[in-house]
């Protein structure tokens, strides 16, 4: 699920996963290796400076170590009026 809007004061972007029945053993290794790609990300410590093409490696080396990777930025700015879709 994805949704946002814009607003006069901030841009919204939320991403939800949400799975209907039983996900396979496959699906549930890929949610894994994205979750930690993503806790990667949320326990880094680096300077202000650092860019986030520089820190893309640290969301996808999960899944580069299973053979993995998906074909688009890691997030995006923060601010006003952004194009976020």
């Amino acid at each position: 699920l994805d949704s946002g809007a814009q607003y006069w004061d901030g841009t919204t972007d939320v991403t939800r996963t949400v799975h209907f029945g039983q996900p396979t053993a496959k699906q549930i290794e890929c949610f894994t290796l994205v979750l930690k790609g993503h806790l990667a990300l949320r326990y880094a410590v680096f300077p202000n400076t650092i860019t986030g093409h520089q820190i893309d490696s640290w969301a996808r080396s999960h899944l580069w170590q299973a053979g993995l990777d998906y074909k688009h930025g890691t997030g995006h700015g923060v601010g006003c009026f952004l194009n976020v879709h």
